[in-house]
């Protein structure tokens, strides 16, 4: 595929949703070839964009997995392509395939049909029919292209049976966990009970688009853990995670390595395979980069399925393995993914009652400030109410050590920050930053504002908050001094000749990075604290009523639809066993 139809598909969604990696702009180029030496000066690092790039042309490798069958539907249900692989399960070959109607392939067409007229293919599938190689499971998306259909051997149903039932007792287990780290050490625990693959653990992504892994579970055959580590934002960048938080079901591949089957497409609709969209299909093949780059780690087998919270990815539940395995059935992944929701519910809850504390501690700030701030006569009093109470301040926005407040041309400070320093932020801040936008703007480093505030003594880092068009809140935080163990180097690089990106070999290799002159990252929660001390601070200036809202606490919806999807995943869990029996 063209360098140029390949940024035309990614202009027009195509997204990778697995954690593929970098290649240059030849992305068919050496797609399944290994990767030629060439001479050193070809070797080069790779740029975020380009790692964007490739994460979004991915998801058209024109190549599945064996472990089923692919079909792509037009709106009429008639096959347009299908991957090459049909005789084991269907008796003939894909292009003997082509332009047939779906549901003819089944002994219960009936079924299919109703299926296949479903708005909702979440709730109907896995459909479980027979077709000439014995019991399937078709799993129905719909996709860019048409109507996406996997299909796979049901397999062994009685371990389905007791792995389901070993999901509905383990989902309880949740309940006595009461921090975020006793979760994420529960759910490794109980992921690694029921799969027993070489690795499990828990990938969790920051704000800033790195990650951590708080919880891990290794087999004495994995030589490089990574529990305690932070990952770089190449391991998986800000598209990959978008398409994981959209993803329909978990992301299974039980063996890496397999060359994978060429599609059969329907050449009178002038379909090429490479423009054929794979993304939501299980039987999507990994680019050849990424299969290099996960030998390089020795792994086989890997599978994927996220934790959403407030609607974000919160991050991954991960599993590796060292050799290639049999693939679960439907069934069994989808009952993984019932117990990853159950996790997703209890920690929200964990989250929010911690949220929680802090705004209950928010609001009695706010109180106590406005009844010393109404005694005060003029602003200079008011604001002095509003330092009196620094301690509360920094505290309503976790690691703030001083505050500071320009009003009218003058500075007004309390804390670690001398009062001359916050003003040349603020000097600072006004050659390059107009007080009337109306969004704080966070900085990590105070180099970022100006390389002459480097050094500033109390303060690596600061928020500025405007008030109104002469006013604005200025929050500092000290030097972090954190040394953040990294897994393996920084950089990604690629053979411009070839196209390929050269395998990373030090993921398990703890690398120290000292981040110097950095505060703590500012999170989404930290900024709408922040705004809610602006807001307080305004009220009182304008004497006006204080605002009922803290800044902190979680969106009540959001955790709901967490909620709601738990349920609905358990009611279509408890299902499966007797549709399976019903076959």
């Amino acid at each position: 595929m063209p360098f140029n139809q390949a940024a035309a598909i990614a202009s027009n969604g195509g997204a990778s949703l697995q954690n593929d990696f970098v290649v240059k702009n030849a992305f068919a180029d050496g797609a399944a070839k290994a990767p030629l030496p060439g001479d050193p000066t070809d070797i080069v690092e790779a740029t975020m964009g380009e790692i964007h790039l490739y994460h979004r042309v991915t998801g058209y490798p024109a190549k599945t997995y064996k472990e089923g069958v692919f079909f792509l539907l037009s709106a009429q249900k008639s096959i347009i392509a299908c991957s090459s692989n049909t005789q084991s399960l269907f008796g003939s070959d894909g292009a003997a395939l082509i332009g047939k109607s779906f549901s003819s392939l089944f002994e219960q067409a009936s079924k299919v049909e109703t299926a296949l007229a479903a708005e909702d293919f979440w709730a109907v599938s896995p459909v479980v029919v027979k077709s000439k190689g014995g019991a399937v499971n078709i799993v129905l998306q719909r996709g860019p292209n048409g109507i996406m259909v996997d299909v796979e051997p049901v397999g062994d149903e009685a371990d389905i049976e007791s792995k389901i039932a070993a999901v509905k007792a383990a989902v309880g287990k949740f309940d006595a966990c009461n921090t975020e780290q006793e979760l994420c050490d529960q759910i490794v625990s109980l992921m690694n009970e029921m799969w027993g693959w070489d690795r499990s653990f828990v990938w969790k992504f920051n704000e800033d688009d790195t990650s951590y892994v708080p919880a891990e579970i290794c087999s004495a055959n994995v030589k490089n853990p990574v529990k305690g580590m932070s990952l770089y934002e190449h391991d998986l960048p800000p598209n990959a995670k978008h398409n994981y938080l959209h993803r329909t079901y978990a992301r299974v591949l039980v063996d890496v390595a397999d060359e994978g089957v060429e599609l059969v497409v329907d050449a009178a609709r002038g379909l090429e395979p490479e423009e054929i969209s794979l993304m939501k299909s299980n039987l999507r093949r990994l680019h050849q980069c990424a299969v290099d780059q996960l030998g390089a780690w020795t792994i086989r087998a890997n599978a994927m399925f996220p934790v959403v919270v407030q609607r974000r990815l919160y991050g991954l539940i991960t599993f590796a393995h060292n050799s290639a395995l049999p693939m679960p059935p439907f069934q069994t992944r989808l009952a993984m993914e019932w117990l990853t929701q159950a996790f997703a519910l209890k920690l929200a809850k964990v989250l929010d009652a911690e949220l929680s504390k802090r705004q209950e501690a928010a609001s009695a700030f706010v109180a106590a400030v406005a009844k010393q701030a109404g005694a005060a006569g003029d602003e200079g009093g008011k604001l002095k109410a509003f330092l009196d109470f620094s301690a509360e301040v920094c505290n309503a926005v976790p690691g703030v050590s001083s505050v500071a407040v320009y009003h009218k041309g003058k500075i007004h400070a309390a804390g670690s920050v001398a009062a001359g320093d916050a003003q040349k932020v603020v000097g600072k801040m006004l050659e390059v930053w107009h007080p009337n936008t109306k969004q704080p703007t966070a900085f990590r480093a105070l180099s970022e504002l100006s390389p002459e505030l480097q050094g500033i003594a109390g303060a690596a880092g600061v928020v500025l908050v405007p008030l109104m068009s002469d006013s604005v809140l200025l929050l500092f935080r000290p030097d972090a001094n954190e040394t953040l163990t990294m897994a393996g180097v920084s950089s990604v690089t690629y053979n411009r000749k070839t196209g390929r990106m050269t395998a990373r070999r030090d993921a398990g290799t703890p690398t120290p990075v000292k981040q110097a002159g950095l505060c703590s990252m500012w999170s989404a929660s930290d900024m709408a604290a922040a705004r809610a001390l602006s807001a307080t601070l305004g009220a009182i200036l304008a004497g006006s009523p204080m605002p009922t809202e803290s800044g902190v606490g979680m969106d009540a919806a959001a955790t709901m639809e967490v909620g709601d999807k738990l349920q609905k995943l358990e009611a279509r869990v408890s299902t499966l066993v007797a549709e399976l029996k019903a076959k």
